[in-house]
């Protein structure tokens, strides 16, 4: 008697801890709350990442490696921002997502991934050693050109994906800018 006794209190247990672990538990995400997560997650690597793509400390390293100036004062600098991109890939395991929000949440995934490519290309031109040449740092900048161009199409697919997401589940989104 004990030990069927201490065998349903094992099962309610199980089951009480089922009811909170959201990978037994409920198995999606609602159209909405996913697509929240997506837009925020969004925002946020895009948040970490500004200063450096496209924003002012980006601007100065450019400059700075097109004048052939040391890349020591913007060496590391680049370390949490990938650091943060890695992170936020993950905030959300376990959590299944929507069936219809596979393309979308494979578009977020594509954002992260090229994002990172961006900053890791941005590092390569910080590693240059003092007193290097125009045909060290040439090939980099072209191929961060590349990125950026590929990075702000992935950016657009992703727009797109959220805006006819939304859409299709009549959400409303708030937009700025």
């Amino acid at each position: 008697m004990k030990n069927l006794l201490t065998l349903v209190l094992l099962a309610l247990c199980a089951a009480a801890l089922s009811a909170c672990d959201p990978t037994t538990g409920k198995k999606n995400m609602s159209p909405e709350d996913y697509l929240t997560y997506n837009v925020s997650a969004w925002n946020g690597v895009t948040s970490v990442t500004e200063p450096w793509i496209g924003g002012e400390r980006g601007e100065q390293l450019l400059a700075d490696a097109s004048e052939l100036k040391s890349m020591q004062p913007h060496r590391n600098a680049l370390n949490n921002p990938r650091k943060q991109v890695a992170s936020s890939n993950t905030g959300y395991e376990g959590f299944g997502i929507p069936e219809d929000a596979q393309d979308m949440d494979a578009k977020l995934k594509a954002y992260y991934k090229k994002t990172d490519t961006v900053l890791a290309t941005l590092q390569d031109i910080t590693a240059l050693p003092d007193g290097y040449t125009e045909a060290q740092v040439q090939p980099l900048l072209e191929r961060l050109n590349t990125e950026s161009d590929a990075l702000d199409q992935e950016a657009t697919a992703l727009d797109a994906a959220q805006n006819a997401y939304a859409k299709k589940h009549r959400i409303h989104l708030v937009t700025s800018g």
